[in-house]
């Protein structure tokens, strides 16, 4: 690790109730971080989540109320607002003010001044009161500010949640431009790409405290958990992300990008979840239903989650047509992580490939195809997560198999497919069209000697 310019030790901030009903709200509580020279750390969370807080306390707008930090190095930070200008002094003025705290001689802030603004793009406005700025006209004199200083360290506050696409982009180049001079960044937004793209470490705050840090993509799988409601045992969680299901493992993401969905082919058309509005969701302990009507389809699709026990989730799909409708194919699929890297069916074993095939369009390679009486498995071996995952399913009819997507896609599949003949209609009544379990099994990594070792 590079050398720490900003060390953080067991930091927490209390806001203090003066009303004796109601206790005191800690914003902030036992944050512990070690942030070396020239690492860009992203900061994600939900709203409350105390990412702002953080950056308030290091920016020194704010005090701590317990804890203490260190920091080594110049400090330009961009929070909320523009935070820091003062509202009844001109754009311009502000930006001598400012530019003083950063060090910079009044005859160096005027040589500048043309640029800066420019670079604002605010154009007359830079000689009215702040107090009549928009809040991305804000973040267009700060930032247009910090990109004529040289700081050690950049504290970034959605400052690219505000503004046109246009300054959005010359944002992104001055970040990347401190980022190539080795300028320490922290950055904390509500964009996963965005973060995904900037930053090399990332840490996650839930309720004041740090849920999860590391590695930036597998954080971001970890924020995925708690964004929607969910239904969770002692090992397994599962979240209502978006249309989607995404299933998890303690801290390691079974599911990668649609995770659990179903798809439905009418008239050459793939319809998934995408097209399904969802009218009613009911969540307990263990058990979530999910109902909804697609939207160009006379279907309506219920979706029931069941954890059986701990490490075991039933799934039944129902579907119910409006109408006479004709369905030609039917499909249940587990995206998997794609840290999985083998599989087994049927007695067959076989390594996912690396690379993915260049063909485009809706035959994605099947590994394996057979009856669905049969359980499909995939195996892993990551640090949060060593084992398999069992698919099976108890319809008589339909086929099991094992897949890889496209380029496009990026994915390994655990799949149940079904299809009717073009001249029948499908028949609805009151029981699953399909009903199927996930298992998770845990294997020690010196156990884990191939998919030979299927249900030992």
């Amino acid at each position: 690790m590079s050398e720490s310019v900003i060390s953080i030790r067991d930091l927490g901030k209390c806001y203090r109730n003066r009303h004796q009903t109601l206790g005191d709200l800690w914003a902030l509580r036992h944050v512990n971080l070690e942030i070396g020279q020239g690492e860009i750390w992203g900061i994600i969370g939900r709203n409350g989540a105390g990412k702002s807080t953080l950056l308030k306390l290091l920016a020194r707008v704010t005090r701590q109320s317990e804890g203490n930090f260190t920091i080594k190095g110049r400090v330009y930070s961009i929070l909320e607002l523009g935070m820091g200008f003062h509202a009844e002094l001109s754009g311009l003025d502000n930006l001598y003010v400012a530019g003083a705290l950063q060090g910079l001689t009044r005859r160096e802030i005027r040589r500048l001044m043309e640029s800066i603004v420019d670079f604002s793009g605010l154009g007359e406005a830079v000689y009215q009161p702040l107090r009549t700025y928009s809040s991305g006209m804000r973040v267009r004199l700060a930032f247009a500010l910090a990109a004529h200083t040289s700081p050690d360290i950049l504290i970034l506050d959605e400052i690219l949640a505000v503004g046109d696409e246009q300054f959005q982009r010359k944002c992104f180049e001055v970040i990347r431009a401190f980022i190539e001079r080795g300028v320490t960044v922290l950055f904390v937004s509500h964009d996963m790409k965005l973060i995904s793209l900037i930053c090399n470490h990332c840490i996650l705050l839930h309720n004041g405290e740090i849920l999860d840090r590391g590695d930036t993509n597998t954080v971001i799988e970890s924020y995925s958990q708690i964004m929607g409601p969910s239904i969770s045992t002692n090992k397994l969680t599962l979240t209502h992300a978006a249309h989607y299901m995404q299933l998890f493992h303690g801290r390691f993401r079974i599911t990668h990008r649609f995770g659990l969905y179903t798809s439905v082919r009418a008239n050459r058309i793939w319809y998934d979840p995408a097209y399904i509005l969802w009218e009613d969701e009911s969540f307990q302990q263990d058990r979530m239903v999910l109902h909804g009507h697609y939207i160009t389809l006379p279907l309506s699709m219920t979706w029931e989650f069941t954890f059986r026990n701990d490490i075991t989730l039933q799934w039944d799909v129902f579907l119910h047509a409006d109408t006479s409708l004709h369905i030609d194919r039917f499909q249940v699929n587990v995206m998997l992580n794609t840290a999985f890297n083998s599989w087994g069916a049927g007695g067959i074993t076989g390594k996912f490939p690396e690379r993915f095939e260049s063909a485009i369009g809706e035959d994605w390679s099947r590994r394996w195809i057979g009856s669905p009486d049969s359980v499909i498995s995939a195996f892993v071996d990551h640090t949060r997560f060593c084992g398999r995952v069992d698919y099976s399913t108890s319809n008589t009819s339909g086929v099991l198999a094992v897949v890889s997507s496209n380029p496009e896609f990026k994915a390994h599949l655990l799949q149940y497919l079904k299809t009717w003949p073009e001249n029948e209609m499908i028949k609805m009544d009151d029981k699953p069209i399909f009903r199927s379990t996930i298992t998770l099994v845990e294997m020690k990594p010196e156990m884990k000697t191939g998919p030979h070792d299927l249900h030992s």
